[in-house]
């Protein structure tokens, strides 16, 4: 029998975890079950930890979470909950992006513009299964602070937003609907602005200098908000060096300071800018590769 994912499940998921927030038309439109418990019978179960999948699981959601789960007839399911049953059908976890957009890039010749799917975009992230995202920069931050609380007041369908602020760009960027730090002082009070809006991390792109990356950094501290970056002006050494950093992304064919070589057990041996060899000693623990994102966690 071929296996059926209930990922249009996931909407229903997303709009009960609301709790008690009133559900728009607008979005009950995308709810297909409503009732305060639900028993999924006779579903096969990946659970998200490794562990094979589980065929045959009974799973009782009550109240937007998930109350109890195991073989079908060996949990107890209470008198009043709507069954249904999802044999052929496969349950997994929402899944949490940690580096989407609200934005497109609209490429025309010799320039390219950036605009906001704020509808689509949330309702299209659901469909893929995600249940929470985090986005990775924002070029109308306004709109997705306000496709934020659409979401979480129940009068849009999307997913959990953690919010990003703009990207906080230095000077000779190529996108014209960036604002171009002038200094540490223009970098600092911008981050607080965002902060005191609602921002909940920052996205530092590809032109800061060294002493604008550190005031960012210092002020979004302050905040206590993260900070990651697309860095091609600032090398590894260099962002590694600024105090307090947590978590920094950086592209590596972009990346100023070197080009990628090679890994070997936790040593990444690359080539620096004048052409020679060189070995940087990094924690494997501490160094996670995603296709071409590395991301480095700074004590």
């Amino acid at each position: 029998m071929r296996t059926r994912w209930m990922l249009p499940l996931m909407v229903f998921f997303s709009c009960l975890a609301m709790g008690q927030t009133t559900l728009s038309k607008e979005v009950m439109e995308f709810v297909r079950v409503h009732a305060p418990v639900i028993a999924l019978e006779h579903v096969r179960l990946i659970d998200g930890t490794g562990a094979p999948a589980q065929a045959d699981q009974t799973i009782v959601i009550s109240g937007g979470k998930i109350a109890a789960m195991g073989a079908s007839g060996s949990v107890s399911i209470p008198a009043d909950a709507k069954r249904m049953d999802f044999t052929g059908y496969t349950a997994i976890p929402g899944m949490v992006g940690m580096h989407e957009h609200l934005f497109y890039p609209l490429f025309y010749p010799g320039k390219v513009l950036y605009r906001n799917m704020s509808t689509s975009f949330p309702r299209l992230y659901l469909a893929a299964g995600l249940t929470t995202i985090r986005t990775g920069g924002s070029m109308e931050p306004y709109t997705d602070l306000e496709v934020k609380r659409a979401v979480d007041g129940g009068l849009a369908a999307g997913p959990k937003i953690n919010a990003t602020g703009p990207y906080l760009e230095g000077k000779n960027s190529r996108p014209i609907d960036l604002h171009q730090l002038d200094g540490p002082e223009d970098a600092r009070r911008t981050v607080n602005y965002w902060a005191e809006e609602g921002s909940e991390s920052f996205k530092v792109y590809n032109f800061l200098s060294r002493a604008e990356l550190k005031a960012v950094v210092d002020e979004a501290h302050r905040h206590h908000l993260k900070v990651t970056g697309h860095l091609c002006s600032i090398g590894f050494r260099e962002a590694a060096e600024i105090e307090g950093q947590r978590l920094v992304t950086m592209r590596l064919e972009d990346f100023r300071e070197v080009s990628p070589v090679g890994l070997i057990g936790g040593i990444h041996v690359r080539q620096d800018h004048t052409g020679r060899a060189a070995a940087v000693q990094m924690p494997a623990q501490q160094d996670i590769v995603r296709r071409r994102e590395r991301y480095v966690l700074a004590a």
